[in-house]
């Protein structure tokens, strides 16, 4: 086991992954009582909440399905910073309007920058493991997006008792940790380019949240 954590990076991706995940599942049990919050009337609410759970999800997987692409023009650093980026971006207007048009777009933004980030990532962590440690490499790096499955919606549902807005600037906030940590931390090789490049590995994720 800490061999393993040892890898250049390890620890780093282990960290997106979990971040990305709290984030992602943490919007979910929240979502339709934003809507609600925001003046979507009642009988409108389960429809709203679909269509914009179904935008999140859809342009997850095209983050997930162009991550290959993205990275062999971009850094798995600079990918991973952007799909954060992204998401913290959607979450920050998700947080900051009540129109539908704008929750659209903030979904959308969350939704593809999610999916972005946290396929780089399985990336960046397929490529440091060395091929006879695939199976513990990959095993901690699912029990790190496991434990976030678990917890955020409980943490989310937390905060979300003080404020739905707290519980979304606490999910925000997490992405944007994630976004300073990889830009300032992330090991790169002589040549500048980090050890993880060009293909983008298949994830677990259900996209969206």
């Amino acid at each position: 086991f800490r061999s393993v954590l040892a890898f250049q990076n390890f620890m780093l991706v282990m960290a997106v992954i979990f971040g990305v995940q709290f984030a992602d599942r943490g919007l979910g049990p929240i979502l339709p009582l934003y809507v609600v919050h925001r003046g979507v009337p009642a009988d409108q609410v389960p429809v709203v909440s679909g269509v914009l759970f179904s935008i999140a999800a859809g342009f997850g997987a095209l983050g997930n399905t162009l991550c290959g692409r993205v990275l062999r023009r971009l850094s798995p650093r600079v990918s991973i910073a952007a799909g954060s980026a992204l998401a913290l971006a959607g979450l920050l207007l998700f947080a900051g309007t009540g129109h539908l048009v704008s929750l659209a777009l903030a979904m959308t933004a969350f939704g593809f920058g999610t999916g972005l980030a946290l396929t780089a990532a399985y990336t960046v962590g397929g490529r440091v493991i060395p091929e006879g440690a695939h199976g513990a490499g990959f095993g901690v790096l699912q029990s790190a997006y496991l434990t976030a499955l678990a917890i955020s919606p409980v943490v989310t549902g937390l905060l979300s008792a003080l404020d739905l807005r707290v519980a979304l600037l606490a999910n925000a906030a997490v992405l944007g940790v994630l976004v300073t940590a990889v830009w300032r931390t992330m090991r790169e090789s002589a040549e500048g380019v980090p050890a993880a490049t060009v293909e983008a590995a298949p994830t677990t994720m259900v996209d969206g949240v």
